[in-house]
């Protein structure tokens, strides 16, 4: 028996369950979907970034003034 198999096997419910058994595979394939489309920055670059933004934070605290 495949997994396909045995995962239909497992889901002896009332057909009434479908549409909402229905709608959480539909999730399920989304979430994945869009964890294998967002691309992750190596640690490395993404350091570099946080480093630069706070240099910048820095930067403009010390040498910009804001006028209310």
């Amino acid at each position: 028996m495949t997994i396909p198999d045995i995962a239909i096997a497992k889901l002896q419910l009332p057909e009434s369950f479908l549409p909402e058994v229905n709608d959480f595979l539909d999730f399920v394939m989304h979430k994945h979907q869009n964890r294998i489309a967002e691309p992750k920055l190596p640690d490395d670059i993404a350091k570099a970034w946080a480093k630069w933004f706070e240099e910048v934070d820095h930067y403009l605290q010390q040498n910009c003034v804001y006028r209310i």
